[in-house]
């Protein structure tokens, strides 16, 4: 084989390892076509793989836009209408603490032990798995980017071997500032980020990963922070008056937020948040109320990774109910849209106590019965609430498999104005 050859083949080897777009498919190609080479001519394995990098090449290249997070971004501000200028970081430390009770407390050492072992319930779970449906120090915070355009942070450290709050790690990192108390304090394992414009409901979703979560500069910013940007406390400073460990902090959004294909296709947002960009839950409202758009709004995903044909998105509801001598609207869509996916498939029975999103419903339950809202005051027992609810909750669920029952009604949400209320035709029948 010759040294020329060589040459090129080690050239399209490193291309393929260090192109940011597409590099792993690259890879994988390039190596079949290298391997290949024991079996054909060097000249004619050389002129194939020249031809056919050049058209993988194309390939990624014309899709690089599509899949560069601050060129999303950038769409992103101008489809929900906010201005050029580059948004604010993010610390997630300043968001209201999602507390963790055990029986209305903060569990002590050995509750929480207990808890990550599966032996005993927290309160309000997260819809996490457990263990971590129970793990501690998460945080949420909402800003206004515009009158009409919403933005919420959700940060979750999920750590299991540290069960002190936020005022607690403070101080251990006052007391004792080092690497480990520093990060003890900072350290958000996932982020989640939501855009929405609450008027049109077009929305946009960014996720992230980090170690130190008290910079995160927004998914449109390309500048590099520096020591000073940084919120207190700040990195711990060497003898030589440099800040320790700046790969930790001095990152841009393109070192921060996923490529937007790996979040539609891989942490799919999409699968849950599918009737409206916020998803409310027990466990979050300790703190917060996310935003909620009106059943005249609709729900618009941006990016080229959303697709449509292949997840379309349509409410469900029904024709009001008769019991009792009397015609009732249907009940749990008089405030929520309810969708053909995540809420049809399992937050009904969520919110009603007949499943758990945990996969140990008898280690980690959610309080029975949370909706409609009144049950909590007007509702003392689960016959109580069938008497009054469940033939709602039985025709629901029903058009929710039968959209285009008699008694159901559908509509398509993900467009930029409303369809008409599709009614049902038949010939199956919701009662």
């Amino acid at each position: 084989m010759s040294n020329r050859f060589m040459f090129n083949k080690t050239i399209y080897f490193v291309f393929g390892i260090f192109t940011n777009l597409g590099e792993i498919y690259l890879f994988l190609f390039l190596f079949t076509q290298i391997t290949s080479c024991n079996f054909i001519s060097a000249s004619k394995a050389k002129t194939n793989l020249d031809r056919n990098l050049l058209v993988a090449g194309v390939a990624i290249f014309s899709n690089q836009s599509k899949d560069d997070v601050v060129q999303y971004a950038q769409t992103c501000k101008q489809e929900l209408g906010l201005s050029a200028e580059t948004l604010a970081p993010w610390n997630c430390i300043d968001g209201l603490e999602i507390p963790i009770t055990v029986n209305g407390k903060i569990p002590d050492d050995d509750t929480y032990r207990n808890l990550m072992q599966g032996n005993i319930a927290c309160d309000y779970p997260s819809w996490l798995q457990p263990p971590e449906a129970c793990l501690n120090y998460a945080f949420v915070q909402e800003r206004n980017l515009s009158p009409d355009v919403k933005a919420v942070l959700l940060c979750r450290a999920r750590d299991s071997n540290l069960n002190k709050t936020r005022a607690q790690r403070l101080l251990d990192l006052k007391n004792n500032p080092t690497i480990e108390t520093f990060l003890n304090y900072y350290r958000q394992r996932t982020i989640a980020l939501i855009w929405t414009n609450t008027k049109t409901g077009k929305t946009c979703f960014f996720d992230s990963r980090v170690e130190y979560a008290g910079y995160i500069p927004s998914p449109d910013d390309t500048r590099y922070p520096t020591y000073e940007d940084l919120p207190e406390p700040k990195f711990l400073i060497d003898a030589n008056g440099e800040a320790l460990d700046k790969s930790l902090w001095q990152r841009n959004a393109y070192s921060v937020w996923k490529n937007p294909s790996f979040v539609f296709n891989t942490d799919q947002c999409i699968s849950c948040h599918t009737a409206s960009p916020f998803i409310t839950s027990p466990w979050l409202k300790q703190v917060y109320q996310p935003p909620r758009l009106s059943s005249s709004t609709p729900y618009v995903i941006i990016g080229d990774f959303y697709n449509k044909k292949s997840f379309p998105l349509y409410s469900v509801t029904t024709e009001p109910i008769y019991k009792d001598g009397l015609l009732e609207a249907q009940v749990c869509t008089s405030c929520h849209r309810i969708s053909n996916r995540f809420e049809c498939d399992k937050l009904i029975d969520y919110s009603v106590g007949l499943k758990s999103p945990v996969s140990k419903p008898e280690n980690a339950v959610l309080p029975n019965l949370w909706m409609p809202p009144e049950v909590q005051n007007t509702v003392t027992t689960k016959e109580d609430w069938a008497r009054k609810y469940k033939s709602h909750y039985d025709r629901l669920k029903c058009c929710c498999q039968n959209p285009n029952a008699i008694n159901c009604s559908y509509q398509d949400i993900n467009q930029n104005s409303l369809s008409t209320l599709q009614r049902g035709k038949g010939p199956e029948v919701c009662n």
